[in-house]
C-alpha cells in the first residue's frame, strides 16, 4: 500500500507553533523565547532562512508566548495567535501590519479562504472564539480589503466548538451539542434540527448487507435510527425529527481519546457542503440545503470506520476522500467511508500535532519538539500488505477475502484519484504505473462486483422462498444491479465473464459455445433458478446497456482508423487498449467477430424473449449474430418480417426471396387472396431495396411476378420507377434493355423518370430518349420534352445529338413546321458545344427571333463576360448589318440594354455615322456616369486601407509597450508553487482569456502544448521572460 520515508528533521527547543505554508514551500517556527524561526524547503528538506530574535518585543506587545499560526494566502499574512490578540504580520518578512485586541482573551482561531464568483480573487475569514465569554467573532476580507465584522454567542461555556468548516453562504460549525449554520454578516446561529436517512445509497457492500439483513429478520424490527430519521424521495421533502436534542446530546467523554468522542467536519470533493464524522453517533452527515433555503443532514452509517480506528480520536481532512486520523503515538491515512487503513505510521517520542502539506507529504511536531518531514509513496511491494492488519478483516461476516478485495478497490480508486497520484508513483516511470493501476483497479472492480452479485442473488432466492413482501426490498435490490451494471459500464467489463455471471443460463451457454471454454467465476445457481433469477425491467434497465455499450466499443477495434487499438478514458487518463482488455486472463484464443458474434446473438435471445419491440431495429443494422440460430428462432417464433431484415441485413437475398415465395405457395393453397396480395407487396419491396450488384436477381424476381400475377403494367412500374437513392445508382441501360424486351412504353417512361428525378449522368440515356422523340415530333408534347431537355440539360453528348437532328433535318419527311422546329432546337446544343455565333445567326437570321437571340447573348455574358462581350458585338454587327426597316429598330433597344456590357469605344466605332449623336446623349452620360462611380469607389477602398493600417500599428505599439511584474510571493497558476527567490531561470508570460499570467517555463511549454492539441482552443500568445523582465521571445499559438 503506502510506505513512509522520513526525510528530514528539524530541532528546535521549546517549540509553541509551527506554522507550514505548503505554496512558498516556507516553514515558520516560534518558541517560548519568542524567537520566530523562518526556513524554505529546496527539492527535499528545509532549510533555515532567518530569525527574528524576540519578536513579540520588538513590535513593543505586552503578548508573551505566541500560542498558533494561521496562514492566508490571498492576503499574504500570517495570524500569529496570542493570549489575548492576534497580530497580523506579513508573511514575506514577518512585520506587524495591523493587531486584532479582545480583553476576554483569545481562544481556537481558525482561517479559511474561498474562491470570490466571477473575480480572481479569493474571501479570507477570520474566526476565534473567546475564553471568558461563549461569543465567536468573524472577520471578512475580499480580496486584500476588510470589508465586514460580525459575533455571535453560544449558548454557554459547556459548549466549545469542535470543528468548523465554511460554505459559499456561510460557517458550518459542530459543538457537542449540534450542528449550526452561522451566515455572512448574521448576527445568530442556526441550529441544524433536520435530519435524514440517506435512501439512494451507491456503497454496494452496505447495500447488500441491508438486504441480506431483511432475509435473516424473523421479525420486522428496525435500529433505532431508523425509527428515529425520516427518509427522503427527493431533497424537496424534508421532514422534521422528534427526538434531534435527545439523538446528538449523546454524552461526549471529558478525555476525548477516542473517535467514538469525536465529531469533526469537512469537505468532500464532490461535494458543495461540508461533512460530518460524528463518533458519537456512528454516522456520518452531509449537509445539504433545500429548496427552502434550510440546512439539512443526511445520515449515512460510519460504524466499520469508527470499529477499524477506534483509537484514533484526532482527525484531519486530507484528500480525495480520505482523512488523517491520529493519538498519541500513531498516525494513520484511512478512507473517510469504509475505514480502511493505507499507512500507517509509529511516532514513539510521542505527537504534538500532524500537519498536512499540498503533495504526498506529512510533517509531525513531537512532544520532543521536534519537526519531522514525512513523504510517503506507493510501495511496489504493497500487494503483500493486504494481508496484514487482519483486525480490520472482522467486521464484515464474509470471509477475509471477500474484505481484502474490497480493501484493493478502495486503495487503487484513492490512489488513481488522488491529485498528486504521479508524486505518489516510485517508479521511473510514473505514467505507466498509473496505467497499470488502473487497469488493475478495473480487473479487481469487476469481480468485487460479481461477488457482490452473488450475494444479491443467493439472498433474492432465499426472500423468495421466505416469501417475503417484494415491497420491502425492491429499492435497495434495483440500487444494486444498478449500480453493479453501471461500473461494468465505466470499466468496460469482459463480456464472457459478465454473460456467464450474470445472464440466465440460456444465455450464458452461448460464451461456452463460442469461446470453447466456461468463464463461470462464481458458484452457479441451478439453471431454472439462473433463468427465474433476472427481472425483465432490470434486464431492459440495465443488462441491455451493459451490452450495448461493450459492443460498440468492441466493434471500433474493427474501424481502419484505430488500428486495431481504442482509447480507454477513466479517472483523467486515456489508455490504449486491444482486444485483450475485453477478454478473460485464461481464455482460449479468440478474434473479434468472435466475441461480437457472441455479443450480438446475447443481444438477439435478449430482445427475442425480454425486449421484442427492440428485435426489429436491431436486426435491421449491421450485426454479427450467430445466423443459422437466428434464422432458425425467428421462423420458429414466425417473425417473418424480422427474419426478412436479418436476411436482407445480412446479404442473404436469395433466401429471403425463396421464404417469401414458399409462403405465397401456402397461402395460394389455403385461398387467402388477402395474405397473397400481402406477400406480393412484401416481395416487391425486397427487391426494390436491392442494389445493382443484386439486378440479375431483381429481373428473375420481376419475371416470377410477371407469372404469377396479372398487373404487369403496375409490377414494372413499382418495381422500377422508385426514387430511392438504391435505385438512383442502377445500371440504368441494362434496365432499359429489360423493360423494353417487355413492354417499350415503359421503357421510354422509365428513361424519363431517371433524368427527371435523378438527372443521371449516362449521355447514352439521353440519346437513346432524345432519338425516341425525334421519331415523334409531330407530337405536341413530345416537342415541349424535346425542347426542354436539350435546354435544361448538359448530360448529353452535343456532338451525338447535333447529328441526329441534322439527320433528321436532311431526310425527305420533315415538314415545313417540322423543320423550323428542328432549327430552334439547333441553338441549345451549338450553346453545348460553344458555337455561339452560329446559334445567333439561326435565332436573328433564320428565325427572326430579336428576343431569343438577345437572352441568348444575355446568358452567355453572365456565365463568361469576355465571351459574352465578343458575342454582344456580333450580334451588333448583325443588327448593323441589316438594314431592314423591321430589325433597324433592334438597334436602339440593343444600345440602351447592353451599352454597359460593351466597351464604350468598341461600341461607339461600330455605331453608323448616319446615326446622329443626339441620339445618342443617354448612352455617353450614363457611360460617364458609371465610370466616375467606378473610380470614387477605388479612392474610398484605399482610404479605408490606410485607416485600417494606422489601427494595426497602434495595437502593435500598445502590445509591445505591455510589462508584468513578478514578486517573491508571486505564485505559478498552473503547479501552485512559487517562483524561486534565488535564481535566474526564464518564465512565461502569456495571455488567455484577457487575463496575464507568469508561470514557471516548464509548465507554460506544458500548456502550450495542451492548448495546440486543441482545435477549438482561443488564440493564447506566449512570452518567454528572464526574471529582469525583458521579452526573449514570443509564439502565438
Amino acid at each position: 500500500m503506502l510506505t513512509k520515508k522520513l526525510i528530514d528533521v528539524v530541532d528546535t527547543e521549546h517549540i509553541t507553533a509551527i506554522l507550514p505554508i505548503p505554496k512558498v514551500q516556507k516553514l515558520i517556527v516560534a518558541t517560548k523565547s519568542n524567537d520566530v524561526h523562518v526556513y524554505y524547503r529546496d527539492t527535499v528538506k528545509y532549510k533555515h532562512f532567518q530569525t527574528y530574535p524576540n519578536l513579540l518585543k520588538s513590535l513593543h506587545t505586552e503578548e508573551s508566548t505566541i500560542h498558533e499560526f494561521y496562514y492566508s494566502h490571498e492576503l499574504l499574512t500570517v495570524f500569529a495567535k496570542c493570549e489575548k490578540s492576534i497580530i497580523l504580520l506579513n508573511s514575506t518578512n514577518i512585520s506587524q501590519y495591523d493587531k486584532i485586541v479582545d480583553k476576554r482573551g483569545i481562544g481556537k482561531c481558525w482561517v479559511f479562504e474561498l474562491p470570490l464568483a466571477g473575480k480572481d480573487e479569493s474571501m479570507t475569514i477570520l474566526i476565534y472564539c473567546t475564553k471568558t465569554a461563549s461569543k465567536l467573532r468573524m472577520f471578512i476580507w475580499h480580496g486584500r480589503s476588510y470589508t465586514d465584522m460580525s459575533e455571535t454567542s453560544l449558548s454557554g461555556k459547556s459548549e466549545p466548538i469542535l470543528s468548523m468548516e465554511p460554505s459559499k453562504d456561510g460557517i458550518f460549525l459542530v459543538t457537542k451539542l449540534g450542528v449550526y449554520f452561522w451566515k455572512f454578516k448574521s448576527l445568530n446561529l442556526t441550529r441544524i434540527d433536520k435530519v435524514v436517512k440517506k435512501t439512494n445509497n451507491s456503497n454496494l457492500v452496505s447495500l447488500i448487507i441491508a438486504l441480506e439483513s431483511i432475509g435473516n429478520k424473523s421479525d420486522a424490527s428496525t435500529d433505532s435510527l431508523t425509527d428515529e430519521l425520516m427518509s427522503l424521495k427527493s431533497v424537496s421533502t424534508v421532514t422534521k425529527t422528534s427526538g434531534f436534542k435527545g439523538f446528538w446530546n449523546k454524552k461526549l467523554n471529558a478525555n476525548n481519546s477516542n473517535l467514538k468522542q469525536s465529531r469533526y467536519l469537512y469537505k468532500k470533493r464532490n461535494n458543495v457542503y461540508p461533512s460530518l464524522i460524528d463518533g458519537t453517533t456512528g454516522y456520518s452527515f452531509d449537509i445539504e440545503i433545500s429548496p427552502q433555503g434550510e440546512p439539512y443532514l443526511i445520515a449515512t452509517e460510519i460504524d466499520q470506520l469508527i470499529d477499524f480506528n477506534s483509537n484514533f480520536p484526532n482527525i484531519i481532512y486530507n484528500i480525495a476522500d480520505t482523512i488523517i486520523l491520529s493519538n498519541s503515538e500513531h498516525i494513520r491515512l484511512v478512507d473517510s467511508e469504509t475505514g480502511f487503513s493505507f499507512l500507517s505510521l509509529h511516532i514513539p517520542e510521542g505527537i504534538k500535532r500532524v500537519h498536512i502539506l499540498d503533495e504526498p507529504y506529512l510533517i509531525v511536531w513531537t512532544e520532543e519538539d521536534k519537526i519531522k518531514l514525512y513523504h510517503y509513496q506507493v510501495d511496489d511491494s504493497y500487494e503483500h500488505e493486504f494481508d496484514e492488519d487482519e483486525e480490520l478483516l472482522n467486521y464484515v461476516n464474509q470471509e477475509s477475502e471477500f474484505c481484502r478485495l474490497w480493501r484493493k478497490v478502495t486503495f487503487y480508486t484513492y490512489f488513481l484519484s488522488c491529485p498528486y497520484s504521479l508524486e505518489l508513483c516510485s517508479s521511473s516511470n510514473p505514467e505507466r504505473s498509473l496505467d497499470l493501476c488502473a487497469m488493475k483497479l478495473r480487473d479487481l472492480t469487476v469481480m468485487f462486483c460479481l461477488q457482490i452479485y452473488n450475494r444479491y442473488q443467493q439472498c433474492l432466492l432465499q426472500l423468495i422462498h421466505q416469501n417475503c413482501n417484494e415491497s420491502k426490498y425492491k429499492k435497495i435490490e434495483k440500487n444494486i444491479v444498478e449500480n453493479i451494471f453501471s461500473k461494468f459500464i465505466l470499466f468496460w467489463a469482459p463480456p464472457q465473464l459478465i454473460i456467464s455471471n450474470t445472464f440466465p443460463k440460456r444465455i450464458s451457454n452461448y460464451v461456452e459455445e463460442y469461446g470453447n471454454k466456461s468463464h463461470s467465476y462464481l458458484p452457479m445457481l441451478h439453471d431454472k433458478e439462473r433463468d427465474n433469477d433476472v427481472k425483465k425491467e432490470y434486464l431492459t434497465q440495465w443488462y441491455l446497456p451493459y451490452l450495448t455499450d461493450i459492443r460498440r466499443h468492441i466493434k471500433n477495434l474493427l474501424s481502419p482508423t484505430t488500428d486495431s487499438k481504442i482509447k480507454w478514458n477513466f479517472m483523467g487518463r486515456s489508455i490504449s487498449q486491444n482486444l485483450e482488455f475485453f477478454l478473460v486472463n485464461d481464455h482460449d484464443e479468440m478474434d473479434t467477430a468472435t466475441l461480437l458474434k457472441l455479443i450480438d446473438t446475447t443481444l438477439f435471445v435478449v430482445y427475442l424473449y425480454y425486449q421484442p419491440t427492440l428485435l426489429a431495429p436491431f436486426l435491421r443494422v449491421e450485426n454479427f449474430c450467430d445466423f443459422d440460430l437466428v434464422a432458425k428462432e425467428l421462423e420458429n417464433h414466425q417473425l417473418y418480417q424480422e427474419l426478412l431484415d436479418f436476411y436482407f441485413t445480412k446479404g442473404e437475398h436469395v433466401s429471403a426471396l425463396t421464404l417469401l415465395k414458399k409462403l405465397y405457395e401456402t397461402s395460394v393453397s389455403a385461398e387467402d387472396q388477402e395474405l397473397t396480395s400481402g406477400i406480393k407487396v412484401l416481395i416487391i419491396r425486397y427487391i426494390k431495396k436491392l442494389s445493382n450488384d443484386n439486378l440479375d436477381l431483381i429481373f428473375e424476381t420481376c419475371n416470377w411476378l410477371l407469372g404469377v400475377f396479372q398487373d404487369k403494367d403496375g409490377i414494372l412500374l413499382e418495381i422500377f420507377l422508385d426514387d430511392s437513392q438504391i435505385a438512383k445508382f442502377r445500371d440504368h441501360i441494362k434496365v432499359y434493355d429489360y423493360l423494353k424486351a417487355i413492354r417499350e412504353v415503359i421503357a421510354i417512361e422509365y428513361l424519363e423518370f431517371i433524368i427527371a428525378t435523378f438527372e443521371v449522368d449516362s449521355p447514352r440515356c439521353y440519346k437513346i430518349l432524345i432519338e425516341k422523340y425525334l421519331k415523334k415530333i409531330d407530337e405536341q408534347t413530345v416537342r415541349t420534352k424535346l425542347r426542354s431537355i436539350l435546354d435544361t440539360t448538359t448530360t448529353y453528348d452535343a456532338e451525338d445529338i447535333l447529328h441526329l437532328i441534322e439527320n433528321k433535318m436532311n431526310s425527305s419527311d420533315p415538314s415545313n413546321e417540322d423543320f423550323i422546329f428542328l432549327q430552334g432546337l439547333l441553338p441549345f446544343v451549338y450553346r453545348m458545344l460553344g458555337r455561339h455565333e452560329e446559334a445567333v445567326d439561326i435565332l436573328f437570321n433564320s428565325l427572326s427571333d430579336y428576343a431569343s437571340a438577345s437572352s441568348y447573348c444575355n446568358g452567355i455574358y453572365v456565365m463568361n463576360r469576355e465571351i459574352g462581350e465578343d458575342l454582344l458585338l456580333y450580334f451588333l454587327k448583325l443588327l448593323i448589318k441589316d438594314d431592314s426597316a423591321t430589325k433597324s429598330t433592334y438597334l436602339f433597344h440593343f444600345i440602351k440594354e447592353y451599352y454597359s456590357k460593351i466597351d464604350t469605344v468598341k461600341l461607339l466605332k461600330l455605331i453608323p455615322k448616319n446615326k446622329k449623336l443626339k441620339e445618342l446623349k443617354e448612352l455617353i452620360i450614363r457611360s460617364v456616369i458609371t465610370t466616375k462611380i467606378t473610380k470614387e469607389e477605388e479612392n474610398m477602398t484605399r482610404n479605408l486601407l490606410q485607416v485600417e493600417l494606422i489601427g494595426t500599428t497602434h495595437e502593435l505599439n500598445q502590445e509591445l509597450s505591455n510589462s508584468v511584474s513578478l514578486q517573491q510571493n508571486s505564485i505559478c497558476p498552473i503547479c501552485g508553487k512559487n517562483f524561486p527567490v534565488f535564481t535566474t531561470d526564464s518564465v512565461l508570460w502569456f495571455t488567455i482569456d484577457g487575463q496575464n499570467r507568469v508561470v514557471h517555463y516548464n509548465c507554460g511549454k506544458s500548456l502550450q502544448s495542451n492548448v495546440k492539441k486543441q482545435p477549438t482552443a482561443d488564440k493564447m500568445q506566449l512570452t518567454v521572460l528572464s526574471y529582469n523582465t525583458q521579452v526573449a521571445k514570443t509564439n502565438d499559438i
